[in-house]
């Protein structure tokens, strides 16, 4: 009974000494499976801390890159470290350069504007530059005008005192003229009052000495008024009556001395010759020319009839005008007859424009005869079979006696354009 007691013991021993030893394997593989764990979550928590080192080197290359992104765009805080740029205000900003540059609304970013800017500012370079250009070559034109303008007033201005002593020593000459003329004048007075007191006291037939008397105060009469004629028209042949300022060739205009002031009107035709003062050119014809503006002291001209192309008009030729004066009062008789464009009211009025009066009969005043083409009535007013001519008029052939200055109807057309 011991025994059977001590080998069932000894069984329960064993059995114990297996489970302890299954117990120590299993513990064994715990531990194994509890350290391969502890290894893998040592090796995650490695990898877990590279992946926090390699993260935080990309966010801070992502700041730094985000920061010069910001300096270079713009739109962020400048007061505030690390700002980034703002981008509502950057959409604005590129919205406000899209509608002055004038971009399509395909360009939504700064990326694609930069080209349509940069074509914009060079067009703008462009402009300012043709501008400057522009401006530099009218500063230019301005003072070449301006020295131009110096020059033509110092021209003038030297012409202007020229033909002031030229007036003043005309009017000397004509005073002298005058002086002579009247004491010639005064001389043949003289001579008709001592003709009358020789026709008193002469003996002899008192017929023949009446007659004689009679004609020589006829004659000293008529030479008294032909003295007169050339007094009052010592103007027109002491000198010329202006003279050129400028010439324009290509069109064929000019400008003269003598304007609204001096009695000059639009149509009034001057004959031109030359103002070279060598004395063998002196009187000669190179044109003529028509007024067509009229200022206060000076008239544009147009040029026409040249007589030698290489010999034209210029600057400083003299003009002349039988009928021009810009001062004294004169008069004209009309004989003969005038008719169309050059009827008798139209050459009253033109005559009249240019200051002389229209007389209706020869007198010791006349100073012109305009003479116009042939009448088809008599002295009586009695219709003639063969036309007259102005000639044959007594008013003609009376103021050829007094010598009054004659002009035809033709010449008048010539020195007046309607």
């Amino acid at each position: 009974m011991n025994k059977r007691s001590q080998r069932g013991a000894a069984r329960v021993s064993a059995a114990w000494m297996i489970v302890v030893i299954v117990l120590f394997f299993v513990s064994l593989g715990f531990a194994y499976v509890a350290n391969q764990d502890a290894e893998t979550a040592r090796l995650n928590a490695a990898k877990a801390e590279a992946d926090k080192v390699t993260a935080d080197a990309s966010a801070s290359v992502e700041y730094d890159l985000a920061r010069d992104v910001s300096k270079v765009l713009g739109f962020y805080n400048r007061e505030l470290l690390g700002s980034a740029s703002d981008v509502t205000t950057a959409a604005d900003g590129l919205s406000s350069l899209r509608a002055v540059i004038n971009m399509p609304e395909s360009v939504q970013d700064y990326e694609k504007a930069i080209q349509p800017v940069i074509d914009a500012l060079r067009q703008k370079d462009t402009e300012i530059s043709n501008l400057k250009t522009q401006l530099t070559n009218t500063e230019g034109r301005l003072s070449a005008a301006q020295q131009a303008n110096q020059t033509i007033s110092t021209e003038l201005q030297g012409k202007i005192s020229k033909a002031a002593q030229d007036y003043s020593d005309l009017e000397q000459q004509a005073g002298d003229e005058k002086t002579r003329l009247e004491n010639d004048v005064a001389q043949l007075r003289s001579t008709v009052n001592q003709l009358n007191s020789d026709l008193v006291t002469e003996k002899g037939s008192i017929d023949d000495l009446q007659a004689q008397a009679q004609r020589d105060a006829s004659a000293a009469t008529t030479r008294a008024a032909s003295l007169n004629r050339q007094l009052k028209i010592l103007k027109e042949t002491a000198g010329p009556d202006g003279e050129v300022l400028a010439v324009s060739r290509g069109l064929m205009t000019g400008w003269i001395n003598r304007g609204a002031a001096d009695r000059v009107s639009r149509g009034m035709v001057f004959e031109v010759r030359t103002g070279n003062p060598n004395p063998a050119s002196q009187g000669q014809t190179k044109g003529w020319a028509e007024v067509t503006e009229v200022e206060e002291h000076r008239s544009l001209v147009r040029i026409f009839d040249e007589a030698d192309r290489y010999d034209p008009i210029g600057a400083r030729d003299k003009i002349f005008n039988p009928v021009f004066d810009p001062n004294g009062d004169r008069y004209a008789v009309l004989v003969g007859r005038f008719s169309g464009a050059y009827n008798g009211a139209e050459v009253r009025a033109l005559l009249e424009s240019v200051g002389i009066t229209v007389q209706d009969k020869l007198d010791l005043t006349t100073n012109y005869l305009i003479v116009g083409g042939p009448v088809f009535v008599d002295a009586d007013g009695e219709p003639s079979e063969e036309p007259i001519q102005p000639s044959e008029l007594a008013a003609y052939q009376d103021a050829q006696a007094q010598g009054v200055y004659t002009i035809s109807i033709n010449d008048l057309r010539q020195y007046f354009k309607k």
